[in-house]
């Protein structure tokens, strides 16, 4: 595996609020991968659907988002610490995350890891969200499945 760590995005990304965490999880999408064969993955660069299914916790269900996906690797919005473990292959990527929130109104903490298909049509992805108040208290918890669909 490569290792990379999380640096500020060059696109100026910010997450706002419970909503931006999950739109980071979006994103993080790019970072992951792994295919249904042993062939190597295809450059993840691309617009997607980003469908997210709640499997347990309280963090609520997250709208559909659409997310347009650069070439190369994926940067992490500033803000953010954490690593990000890329297969050789570019097929998966497991990555562990905290951010804070705007205004210092908490933290998010994101751990997960996406499954490419060869050529980078779609991925699914196994996330486990956290998000903690500015004291460290839990505010709500939640493991979703994330399936991206190239449009």
């Amino acid at each position: 595996m490569r290792r990379r760590s999380c640096k500020p995005s060059r696109h100026g990304r910010t997450i706002t609020g419970m909503r931006g965490a999950l739109a980071l999880l979006a994103l993080l999408v790019g970072c992951s991968s792994s295919s249904d064969d042993a062939s190597p993955c295809a450059d993840h660069a691309g617009t997607y659907s980003v469908k997210f299914t709640a499997r347990s916790g309280n963090c609520g269900e997250i709208s559909e988002q659409i997310v347009t996906l650069p070439s190369g690797p994926q940067m992490l919005p500033a803000g953010c610490t954490g690593t990000i473990d890329t297969s050789a292959d570019n097929c998966r990527v497991t990555y562990d995350e905290t951010c804070v929130l705007p205004m210092n109104t908490g933290t998010s903490q994101l751990k997960g890891v996406a499954t490419w298909s060869s050529d980078s049509s779609s991925a699914h992805e196994v996330a486990e969200l956290t998000i903690l108040d500015p004291t460290g208290r839990l505010l709500c918890s939640g493991t979703y499945d994330v399936t991206d669909t190239r449009l």
